[in-house]
């Protein structure tokens, strides 16, 4: 067994090992993990918990108020809907009340100007009469009835105008008495009722701040406790928490110490066997003493294979001779060593040939060589 075959058994054991080691890391970082997810898996249900029963008692209280508030709507609404409904009586009697007035002005009116009417005629027909009473009596006198009537029907009409324009005027005056009066009512009315709107408006306002004001007061106390036990129970978890990290924290120091000391033994032991290892093998390449190549020979090439080991590879020489092919290999050993005052040199040089006979003559310029797995593979075309 060569130094690079041991080298790499080292190799694969320390990786086997770091692995090893990576993967009990990694189950105590996974162990550090969950045991904090669980730890804030409790902590949120409690905060949950605790919000969902907060959230209840401030449910429970919106509601009372809610209830509260909206009975004082239901009656502030009814009294709305009693007041529109005085409002809509008052309005519909002072329209009957003007309307009966009106009726009754107009109703006096007509009747006036009916005797005004009838008595005219009374007056006409009479006066037709006299004059013809007259014209039949004697057509003397005509001039002067005439005069005398037409006297005394200015007279009549003058008295009549006067009768009917002081008429017109008590008519007048009555109405407009009687719409001071309505508009001195209606004003009235709608004073009354706008101060009692005005009333009733301050009044409810006043409770509706009242009880918004204990609203608020209660909300503001309810929201201090709650904060105040959120920030308590949030400094516990934080020194719960912190305690926790640091204990886990010292783990994974005492765990990475305890590591440390035995990767640095593993380390130590596999120096001293390499190193034993070597002392016992005067020659690095002890394992390797021979050429086994092996030769196939085709129709239009030839291919010869050689088991070689890596480090060895550039060592390793082909040359053609008509129809044979040789493989030669050298190498070369230099060790020093020394023990106390003495110092020891060991120079070392080995040589290989193996020779191949082959059917035909080979072209040494289309030589190709590859070499994969530990095997050197020579292809050389027929010539």
């Amino acid at each position: 067994m060569s130094i690079q075959d041991i080298q790499k058994i080292n190799a694969r054991q320390v990786e086997a090992l770091q692995r090893k080691n990576s993967r009990d890391i990694t189950r105590i970082e996974q162990g550090h993990d969950e045991l904090k997810s669980e730890m804030k898996k409790s902590n949120a249900t409690d905060m949950v918990n605790m919000r969902h029963e907060n959230n209840k008692q401030v449910n429970s209280e919106n509601e009372k108020k809610a209830k509260i508030l909206e009975q004082m709507k239901e009656h502030l609404d009814n009294t709305q809907k009693m007041t529109d409904i005085r409002i809509k009586d008052l309005k519909e009697n002072t329209s009957q009340v003007q309307k009966v007035e009106f009726d009754k002005v107009s109703a006096n009116r007509e009747r006036v100007k009916a005797e005004d009417e009838i008595h005219l005629e009374d007056l006409g027909h009479r006066l037709s009469t006299r004059q013809q009473k007259m014209v039949e009596d004697s057509q003397n006198h005509l001039e002067k009835t005439k005069e005398e009537k037409g006297q005394e029907f200015s007279e009549t009409e003058g008295r009549l105008q006067t009768k009917l324009t002081k008429l017109n005027n008590d008519f007048t005056q009555r109405f407009k008495q009687d719409s001071l009066k309505q508009h001195v009512i209606k004003d009235d009315q709608d004073k009354q009722y706008k101060k009692e709107r005005m009333s009733t408006h301050l009044r409810q306002e006043g409770e509706v701040n009242k009880l918004t004001t204990t609203h608020n007061k209660t909300l503001e106390t309810r929201d201090k406790t709650f904060r105040k036990g959120i920030k308590d129970q949030d400094e516990v978890f934080e020194k719960k928490y912190g305690q926790t990290l640091n204990d886990q924290t010292e783990n994974l120091k005492r765990l990475g110490d305890l590591n440390n000391k035995v990767l640095s033994k593993l380390k130590g032991d596999l120096s001293e066997t390499l190193k034993a290892s070597v002392q016992r093998s005067d020659d690095p390449f002890y394992s390797f003493i021979e050429l086994k190549p092996t030769l196939k020979q085709f129709e239009d090439r030839v291919e010869i294979s050689v088991v070689i080991p890596e480090h060895a590879k550039t060592d390793v020489q082909l040359t053609m001779h008509g129809k044979e092919a040789i493989i030669s290999f050298s190498r070369r050993y230099d060790d020093t060593r020394k023990e106390a005052e003495t110092s020891n040199t060991l120079h070392k040089v080995e040589s290989f040939t193996t020779r191949l006979l082959t059917s035909h003559h080979l072209d040494p310029k289309s030589v190709k060589e590859k070499y994969s797995d530990g095997v050197m593979t020579y292809v050389i075309k027929r010539s």
